[in-house]
């Protein structure tokens, strides 16, 4: 084996980076080559849609998945829904039949101008413990904006309310100038896993506006809604059990409430949540919040109590983070945190305690060649190898571990993907994006991926070494309660 000038170099600068700093940077690890990907299943969507945010589910009952893909406003209110099998098939639809894709000439402009939207309140699951699965989500009907129940497999409306989440006093209250919001229709068990399941659905605006989260039964009947202020409710929501009684409770972000509304804790963050994850450190729950704008970022316990912290300076804007076994070969559990914002510039840390393990970026680079950034969102929390997790990004196409080695690439998939899913990177034309799921042969997650705004398919991928075997699909929290902008 011949090694180059180069090569030599470039080791040399690692090893003194890894002996100054301690800290591995993207490249520092040992790479062995990537793992390959196999297309599992392609669905070419209908000529009349293009685009659309993807929500995998079983809606027919027959252990398969199928794709809920949603078009939404600015408000990101559904204008359209449209069920389809994986062969491309329209099941049923639901709203406006004129609308065909993300035209972003209808979006109506708010107070602090038009963007592209973010994913609609949506969610699919078996509420009324009947062996069948509804769907739960807002429609934006003219402007007077509605919280249906459909059945998944016809579409057929089963429960239908005025949404809480009104023009003039939620979505534009007067005084205030909202941003792009990102509701959530999130799957809740409030009176345990034996009972029949509720929704929350929540609204807020990047902490430009008042807060709102409403908790609904397994009929829509109206059960208790939190109001708070703008900060108080982050992007992602996430359901767990904090108090230990067997029912869900809802962290919103410096806010935390159990089943009944009534508050667990409220923090005093800088600024609003942009994303929480929950994991488990010796029997105890942790809950890793990182915090919009200018930072920064934290971990409690379920009391709402720091565990540890970083400073603004560490953490200048945690656009998201996410724990996991991201270093493999130590012990213990990692967290990667997004920690510049709308730049894909990661750091990992040792859950327990907090200490800086690693930090990379993305592959491709953060700019453009104008010095624009490249629009990085939204990366997610693959367990693509046995026992091990990473991250799927999405301007990389790539899923890297926590030090920044590639884990796994698209291969000889890469320009079939491309060419279909139409990815770019700007926020109106986004990167590839992603759910992670297990759908076949053994108990590693595949990739749905697609592109909401221009997609002409969805891809399916698994790992290369993976017999595809198809197996009954089971509701998996990724999808009815996904944490994601997009």
């Amino acid at each position: 084996m011949s090694i180059t000038k180069h090569a030599v170099g470039n080791m040399l600068l690692v090893t003194l980076a890894v002996i100054i700093t301690g800290i591995p940077v993207a490249g520092a690890a040992d790479e062995s080559a990537p793992d390959g990907m196999q297309l599992w299943k392609k669905v070419q969507l209908p000529e009349e849609f293009r685009g659309g945010f993807v929500l995998p589910a079983d809606l027919t009952g027959d252990g398969r998945i199928e794709l809920l893909v949603s078009y939404a406003n600015f408000y990101a209110a559904h204008l359209r829904l449209v069920a389809m099998d994986l062969d491309g098939n329209v099941l049923w639809t639901h709203g406006d039949p004129s609308v065909t894709g993300q035209d972003f000439s209808r979006l109506e402009p708010m107070s602090r101008g038009t963007e592209p939207p973010c994913r609609p309140a949506i969610t699919a699951y078996d509420f009324n413990k009947n062996g069948r699965t509804e769907v739960v989500a807002e429609f934006w009907n003219d402007g007077a904006p509605r919280l249906v129940m459909l059945a998944g497999a016809t579409g057929e409306t089963l429960h239908e309310i005025s949404s809480p989440f009104e023009i003039d006093s939620v979505r534009e209250p007067e005084g205030y100038a909202p941003s792009r919001p990102s509701p959530q229709a999130l799957v809740a068990r409030l009176d345990g896993a034996d009972n029949p399941a509720s929704v929350v659905v929540k609204y807020e605006a990047s902490g430009r506006i008042p807060t709102l989260a409403v908790a609904y039964d397994h009929q829509l009947d109206k059960r208790w809604e939190v109001r708070g202020e703008p900060d108080d409710m982050g992007h992602h929501a996430r359901i767990v059990d904090l108090v230990g009684d067997g029912r869900d409770d809802i962290v919103f972000g410096q806010l935390a409430v159990n089943s009944e509304g009534e508050r667990i804790f409220h923090r005093d963050f800088p600024h609003h949540a942009d994303m929480i994850d929950i994991f488990t450190i010796d029997g105890e729950k942790r809950l890793l919040v990182t915090i919009c704008v200018d930072g920064p970022a934290y971990c409690l316990d379920a009391d709402g109590e720091s565990v540890w912290e970083k400073t603004q300076d560490e953490v200048p804007h945690g656009q998201a983070g996410w724990a996991g076994n991201f270093i493999p070969d130590r012990p213990g559990l990692e967290t990667i945190i997004q920690v510049s914002g709308h730049y894909g510039i990661f750091h990992t840390f040792d859950a327990e305690d907090g200490e800086k393990l690693a930090e990379f970026e993305h592959l491709s680079g953060l700019k453009h060649e104008d010095g624009s950034r490249r629009y990085p969102d939204m990366p997610v929390q693959v367990r693509w190898r046995e026992g091990e997790d990473s991250l799927w990004i999405p301007i990389d196409r790539k899923i890297l571990d926590g030090s920044g080695g590639v884990v796994a690439c698209l291969g000889e998939l890469e320009e079939q993907v491309i060419n279909d899913l139409r990815p770019g990177t700007t926020k109106d034309k986004l990167a590839v994006q992603a759910v992670s799921l297990v759908l076949c042969g053994d108990d590693r997650e595949e990739l749905v991926l697609y592109q909401p705004y221009q997609g002409e398919a969805v891809y399916i991928l698994t790992q290369s070494d993976s017999d595809g075997a198809k197996r009954p699909y089971e509701p998996q929290e990724n999808a009815y309660n996904r944490p994601a902008y997009f």
